[in-house]
């Protein structure tokens, strides 16, 4: 019996020594190496889309016998925001002010760190197509561990899914191009069966076209009106879609008509008039450059030759544009420009809006933002109040009449240095909600199915009587 008893405790005396030390591996209290090992939430050789305003986790993972540890976080604070800390219950956790210096300290009766905490951060706008590094440095434990540091990079993904050009090899689009248009018509003679698409990607290096819906390419025209489709997908995944209808005419030589109804370019000392064929300018030294940047064709079966910008010198310098009616004749826009020497005379360059309001709508105004769109049933002319910063600027409301799906009210606030800044207000029509009507429709119809029903209940039960008392 001894030597059984002697056995047995022998054999456990071999399977202790065995277990002991596995049991120290898997003791989830022991320290391990790194004793801090963070996890984002994000993995970029996973290709994980981070987008502007997304919200990045980094799970930090603590692990040392100590009763302290201490890191600090260095990340640049234009592009991530910190949005908050989770720690566990036992901890008692502090956090600098700028949110990069962080120490914790057990509460815990087996006063040991061994837990995880989460550091939520948002992306911001400003980041958008840069690399974002965010460090954990200055790694410590209360018993004198230091860890490496560990820095962990990713991307913020753009957004921009927009041209910064966009033209036929035929007719002109009307109106014309912008990033922020995503609708135009182009007149082009019935004998034209071909057109070549071209266009400029906004984002060059992080957009791409939608395979088939590029440019560069011959689109062929079978019909009197085809539509042309430009699809463009941003880094994030968004897509965006130009069209352009294209409208084949039978015979465009008696179109005689060659003025533009609008045009508006970077400066502001001039009222455009149809009938005006010549400009005369005088603009401050400040004022280097002129260029059309809008521009609206009375016919559009018109074609426009718009040349580039050209940069101003000192002294007398000219532009010219033209217009060709559908017969071919050309009418010519003309501006001379004067640029006045150095130190002549100084203007104001304020050309932002202070507010923004339109009648019955909430337009969320904000003064670096140029582009509005409204959704409306009503295409009455648009109740507009506008105040500029500057008492010395100038305002002009263009397109405000005549509204329909699709137009575009432009308001032009123009610098008393001849500078322009151009609010749009884009209207789209609104799909009207019969979501009501129909819950009205199925609820009325439920009330007069039971109450006829009800009534041939009654009717019936009343029936039944008088047989009763007949019998």
């Amino acid at each position: 019996m001894k030597k059984k008893l002697k056995f047995l405790i022998g054999i456990l005396i071999v399977l202790q020594c065995f277990i002991m030390p596995v049991s120290a591996v898997n003791d989830p209290l022991a320290p391990v190496d790194p004793f801090i090992y963070v996890v984002p939430s994000v993995n970029v050789s996973s290709d994980d889309v981070v987008v502007a305003g997304d919200e990045i986790i980094f799970d930090v993972q603590v692990s040392t016998t100590s009763t302290h540890a201490e890191f600090r976080i260095e990340y640049d604070p234009n592009l991530l925001e910190f949005v908050s800390v989770e720690t566990p219950d036992y901890w008692h956790f502090a956090v600098s002010e700028d949110h990069t210096q962080y120490t914790i300290d057990s509460e815990a009766s087996d006063s040991r760190l061994y837990d995880t905490m989460k550091i939520h951060f948002r992306t911001k706008a400003e980041g958008v197509g840069q690399w974002v590094d965010v460090t954990f440095t200055d790694i410590k434990s209360g018993d004198g561990q230091t860890d490496l540091d560990s820095t962990h990079s990713f991307r913020i993904a753009s957004n921009n899914n927009q041209l910064s050009d966009l033209f036929l090899s035929e007719g002109t689009m009307d109106p014309s191009f912008s990033s922020h248009v995503y609708e135009y018509t182009a007149y082009v003679p019935m004998h034209v069966t071909e057109v070549m698409v071209y266009g400029m990607l906004a984002d060059a290096t992080n957009a791409i076209f939608v395979d088939g819906y590029g440019v560069d390419r011959a689109v062929s025209l079978t019909d009197e009106s085809n539509d042309i489709e430009v699809k463009v997908r941003a880094q994030d995944g968004s897509e965006s879609t130009y069209t352009i209808h294209v409208v084949r005419v039978e015979d465009v030589t008696s179109h005689t008509e060659n003025r533009l109804q609008m045009l508006i370019a970077n400066l502001g000392h001039f009222t455009f008039d149809p009938d005006q064929n010549n400009y005369v300018l005088e603009v401050p030294y400040e004022v280097n450059r002129f260029e059309v940047v809008s521009y609206e064709l009375m016919d559009p079966v018109a074609t426009v030759t718009i040349p580039e910008g050209i940069d101003l010198q000192v002294g007398a310098n000219q532009y010219s544009l033209s217009v060709f009616a559908g017969d071919g004749t050309e009418n010519i826009y003309t501006f001379d420009i004067t640029r006045l020497e150095e130190g002549s005379v100084t203007l104001d360059s304020n050309n932002y809006l202070q507010s923004l309001t339109i009648g019955g709508y909430d337009l969320s105004f904000d003064k670096d933002q140029l582009v509005y769109t409204l959704h409306t049933t009503d295409f009455s002319q648009l109740l507009i109040d506008v105040v500029p910063e500057s008492n010395k600027a100038q305002i002009q409301i263009i397109g405000n009449q005549e509204l329909h799906d699709g137009s575009i009210v432009r308001i032009v606030v123009t610098a008393e240095n001849g500078e322009n800044r151009i609010y749009e207000i884009h209207l789209t029509a609104e799909k009207e909600d019969h979501t009501l009507l129909i819950v009205g429709i199925v609820t009325g119809s439920i009330v007069l199915l039971g109450l006829i029903g009800t009534g041939i209940y009654f009717y019936r039960k009343k029936s039944l009587q008088k047989k009763k008392e007949i019998i």
